[in-house]
């Protein structure tokens, strides 16, 4: 899933910083609504773009394997799609549901950074 957002961030084409927002919103309804823990495969999913699968983590098959969770990652990406596109309100309310998902509902996953801010 990053790969493909991270892809549309990168693309000149109109309309592709909705489409990365899109698929966040999707990964997130997905999640929410299997009901997955935080496992090791959310990891996976999250880091495979980065070349940094654990052969451990690859060879598990796991419901949550199929429903990865949004990560910051997933957000920075989504933020750099509507950044790159001059859509500085967008991007702020990525940032924004960043927060909110942290501080409401302490979720980990979304907690922004300083890379989130500058």
């Amino acid at each position: 899933y990053n790969t493909v957002i991270n892809a549309h961030a990168k693309s000149n084409i109109p309309g592709s910083s909705d489409k990365a927002e899109a698929i966040l919103n999707q990964m997130f309804d997905m999640y929410q609504q299997n009901n997955n823990s935080d496992t090791d495969n959310d990891k996976h999913w999250n880091k495979s773009k980065s070349g940094f699968v654990n052969k451990d983590q690859s060879s598990k098959n796991t419901s949550s394997s199929l429903f990865p969770k949004p990560d910051k990652v997933t957000y920075s990406c989504v933020i750099d799609a509507h950044a790159r596109a001059g859509e500085a309100q967008k991007a702020e309310a990525i940032l924004q549901r960043m927060e909110d998902q942290y501080q409401n509902f302490n979720d980990q996953h979304a907690k922004p950074n300083m890379i989130h801010f500058t």
